[in-house]
């Protein structure tokens, strides 16, 4: 029942306008057990690149996953067989000390390991971003994932696969085709890959997740699109944590007006149940 609460709260902001690459991986390490979990998470962050501001933001995440009946007796590590993930997000950036615009997203994903360490997903997501000119991005996905390490001190997964996503930018009409290289509506099949490592330097304590996603067109594979985030995350008690988040983000062929790479470190709090 909560993961279709959490799913209808994404549904509504998806209405209300309809951030380009999303990490979900970063969510997994917190599922441990079989069952419902998720959590919240707010954010304060200062961003570079296309504008520096100041950035407060909301996560919301709720998942269902079940246990893998080939897992090692006696393991201590949580190996999952099925998994439905919902997450959403919403952000308020402040220029100046006035509000400047909102960005948000939503991600809903489901992973069916048919192995112990290999398996398939697919997933959509919708998004907008005022700041990347960017009105409305529908994506729809599908891939295979590898894990190849589930230690205690260390973890480890990755995956590949392909995408289309369809975008509605707003582009100044002197940047339109056929004056400019910036068109309104844009469809992209493109290929993404994908690897995760988790860290716990102190297990149950302080860790740190990294990812790196690659994702190029099929079609034109200089066109690409690179996110790289990590996040040192401290636990405080069972069910509250802290995190300190630094993500580079970058998109070769970006409208004119926008810079290519943004850089964005934030501290946040995350609330898990």
């Amino acid at each position: 029942m909560r993961f279709w609460w959490v799913l209808a709260c994404l549904v509504l902001c998806f209405a209300s306008s309809a951030r380009a690459q999303v990490n979900a991986e970063t969510l997994v390490e917190g599922i441990t057990k079989p069952g419902w979990g998720g959590g919240g998470k707010s954010t304060f962050a200062f961003s570079r690149g296309n504008v520096e501001l100041l950035e407060v933001r909301g996560d919301l995440s709720s998942y269902f996953a079940t246990s893998h009946p080939d897992a090692p007796p006696g393991s201590d590590r949580f190996w999952f067989r099925d998994r439905i993930l919902a997450y959403g997000s919403a952000g308020l950036k402040i220029v100046s000390g006035e509000r400047a615009a909102n960005d948000g997203f939503g991600h809903l994903r489901y992973t069916r390991m048919h192995w112990l360490r290999f398996g398939s997903e697919v997933f959509v997501q919708a998004q907008y971003d005022k700041f990347r000119l960017l009105q409305r991005r529908l994506l729809f996905g599908a891939g295979v994932r590898v894990v190849f390490a589930n230690y205690e001190r260390f973890r480890g997964w990755c995956g590949t696969g392909a995408l289309i996503e369809f975008e509605r930018r707003n582009i100044a009409v002197e940047n339109q085709p056929p004056l400019g290289p910036d068109p309104v509506n844009m469809t992209n099949p493109r290929s993404s890959s994908y690897v995760t490592l988790l860290i716990p330097i102190v297990p149950e304590y302080l860790s740190v997740i990294t990812t790196a996603y690659v994702q190029p067109r099929w079609d034109k594979p200089r066109d690409m699109q690179i996110l790289q985030e990590a996040k040192l995350q401290v636990k405080v008690t069972s069910h509250l944590s802290l995190s300190t988040d630094l993500s580079v983000r970058f998109d070769s062929r970006a409208p004119q007006t926008v810079e290519r790479t943004d850089i964005r470190v934030g501290n946040g709090v995350i609330y898990g149940y």
